[in-house]
């Protein structure tokens, strides 16, 4: 068994596809539904909880091609792959790329904020709980005020990578305001790279325009009051400065707005 065990590691180990179906089965006094993020507890697997460490998901023994474990009768765990995971809309709609950690619901996932520490991996396709056809029956949690929410569940293709949240680490010196407006723009979230990179893109279009405006506007007016004649010639040119100022504003916007979707 020890041998046996050996060679299945070195074969891991050099080969990318196999480590993607490698899986192990584990015990447990739960039943426990295909999809569902567990934990470990005293050598048997249990649903998680907010706050627990994230074992893997839980899938069919027939969805992975090598497995260790002696009971065909235990649970199935999955840590990396691309496996389907219960997920919630307590945290809105899922897209394509969005990080989903555990949500309120044990074993249930969620797309997951920057208050969440760990990540169970990145949704690989968009889910509408609006579409009856993606939804399985409804459950209810409490709010913060007690009071009872109903819950969609369904289902999501999930490239599962357990980690700490990037969002949680890497955003946290950007305002909450100034990336939520990002990933507004984007529809997904957004690496800080970015951000600052749109933020600079958008600081330099402002300072470009807004210096040919007021040197522009500064320069008319001193020319009219030295030659009121020149009024009209002077109008023309301003409103010429005006256009230009504009335009370099507004490809600083298309320019911010295709670095946040790209």
């Amino acid at each position: 068994m020890k041998r046996l065990l050996l060679i299945l590691i070195i074969l891991l180990s050099f080969s990318p596809v196999l480590a993607e179906n490698f899986t192990q089965g584990y015990a447990s006094d739960q039943k426990i539904a295909r999809g569902s993020i567990v934990t470990l507890e005293q050598e048997k697997v249990r649903l998680a909880e907010p706050g627990d460490p994230i074992l893997g998901v839980a899938i069919r023994s027939n969805d992975t091609s090598v497995t260790i474990g002696q009971d065909s009768s235990g649970i199935f765990v999955a840590d990396t792959g691309n496996f389907e995971v219960l997920v919630s809309n307590i945290d809105g709609d899922i897209l394509s790329g969005d990080y989903l950690s555990i949500s309120a619901i044990e074993g249930v996932a969620k797309k997951a904020t920057r208050s969440d520490s760990e990540v169970i991996g990145r949704a690989l396709v968009d889910l509408d709980f609006s579409d009856p056809n993606n939804v399985l029956p409804t459950t209810s949690v409490e709010d913060s005020s007690g009071n009872a929410v109903a819950v969609k569940l369904s289902r999501v293709q999930v490239d599962i990578k357990i980690e700490e949240n990037p969002q949680a680490k890497s955003n946290q010196l950007l305002p909450d305001f100034i990336v939520n407006f990002s990933e507004t723009i984007a529809g997904k979230p957004v690496p800080p790279i970015r951000i600052y990179f749109s933020i600079g893109i958008l600081a330099i279009a402002t300072a470009i325009s807004a210096s040919l405006l007021y040197s522009s506007v500064k320069n008319s007016l001193v020319a009219i009051g030295r030659n009121p004649l020149s009024k009209r010639s002077v109008l023309v040119g301003l409103t010429q400065v005006i256009f230009i100022s504009a335009t370099i504003f507004i490809s600083g916007l298309v320019a911010v707005y295709l670095v946040l979707r790209i």
